[in-house]
């Protein structure tokens, strides 16, 4: 993969794997057995499954996302990791 030298292409494919992750999040929301009540679409024949895989995939897209932005960040930087701490 060409670009920029400074780029780590490991992170831009975790971003990328993490969108479908959250494409999943978000089409498994319609499924829920108690769904969120902000959500716009709900549909009546609900499953426990989808609920479950909401839950579990909901927290960790987010970490993910913020570290590796926060990552990239810091790595671009001037001073590189020592603006972690």
């Amino acid at each position: 993969m060409t670009g920029h030298p400074e780029r780590i292409c490991f992170l831009d494919n975790l971003r990328a794997f993490i969108v479908v992750l959250v494409l999943l999040l978000h089409s498994s929301m319609i499924y829920m057995r108690d769904p969120v009540p902000w959500f716009p679409v709900v549909n009546p024949q609900s499953s426990l499954f989808f609920t479950f895989m909401a839950i579990m995939l909901d927290i960790p897209i987010m970490m993910v996302f913020f570290l590796s932005q926060r990552i990239s960040s810091c790595l671009r930087s001037s001073s590189g990791i020592k603006k972690l701490s």
